[in-house]
């Protein structure tokens, strides 16, 4: 793309399929099928952009045009009126680091390019006040070649989170406690834990929370929310058994809280599952 061409659409696009994929403080997703529906809908705008895009790129005499017409949408999403005012409105950043290393630039409404904090202070000014951000303990290889998936370890989450608490917004850290994703269909442990007994890795767990939350809060990161664990519905960290999980959940919950109380900053302690819709789904969780 050339000059301003274009950006609004593809800009649409990548929000779209950005929040699809990263949800809005939701999780990766629950189920195959919703997550096979979001890949079809995400391929499907991706598809059509790219065939519009390239019709509009050219003229009918086959010169390009100079500049893109404004295009009319029947998109609209009514405001929802009462909502009190410290109503969470919230986006998943974990992977933003590396997308700007991968070339990504963003534009704000007059597609002017965002360098970094830029970008968070657009987000800020549009209404987010909640950003959130995945922590996995070490997603690399022995050769040091990331996983993917953002490769979001600590120290991505601290940059992230200076750049949110710059512009006025909280951070959501979301401790996977896994190596790579977590999830409904797969709650690996660390590789550094794999080995270890329930009440060896709760100790774990415990130390590792603690460290995080030091070096986000000493880098000047406000922290408002910190989930143990992701997605952990029947397991956790490599665990299934409800007593063993519990363990590991009240291991965490006591590190966010001590961290709490001996820094004098407020952090609210979330544990997460998946498809609230579906009734019955946590009558027997408590």
């Amino acid at each position: 793309m050339k000059g301003n061409r274009n950006w609004k659409r593809m800009a649409a696009v990548l929000c779209a399929m950005g929040m699809m994929a990263g949800g809005v403080l939701s999780g990766c997703g629950s189920s195959q099928e919703a997550q096979s529906e979001t890949a079809e809908v995400a391929e499907s705008l991706q598809n059509d952009a790219t065939e519009q895009m390239v019709a509009e790129e050219t003229q009918s005499d086959g010169t390009e045009q100079d500049e893109l017409a404004p295009v009319e949408s029947d998109l609209y999403v009514e405001k929802i009126e009462g909502l009190s005012e410290d109503f969470i409105f919230g986006v998943d950043v974990s992977s933003y680091i590396a997308e700007r290393e991968s070339g990504v630039t963003y534009y704000d409404f007059e597609g002017n390019a965002l360098d970094d904090q830029g970008f968070f202070d657009f987000l800020a000014e549009n209404g987010i006040n909640y950003v959130r951000v995945r922590v996995w303990n070490n997603p690399y290889d022995a050769s040091g070649n990331g996983y993917g998936g953002g490769d979001c370890d600590i120290e991505k989450a601290v940059q992230i989170g200076q750049w949110a608490t710059e512009a006025g917004m909280k951070v959501s850290v979301d401790f996977h406690y896994s190596d790579f994703w977590a999830d409904p269909a797969k709650q690996q442990a660390p590789r550094a834990w794999e080995e270890l007994s329930v009440s060896e890795k709760a100790a774990e767990l415990e130390s590792y929370t603690t460290e995080c939350l030091n070096t986000l809060l000493d880098a000047g990161v406000d922290v408002g929310i910190v989930q143990v664990g992701n997605e952990t519905n029947g397991k956790f960290c490599g665990e299934s058994d409800w007593e063993a999980m519990c363990e590991l959940f009240a291991a965490g919950s006591s590190a966010i809280r001590s961290v709490s109380e001996e820094c004098g900053h407020e952090i609210q302690v979330a544990l997460h599952f998946t498809n609230p819709e579906e009734a019955g789904r946590y009558a027997d969780y408590a």
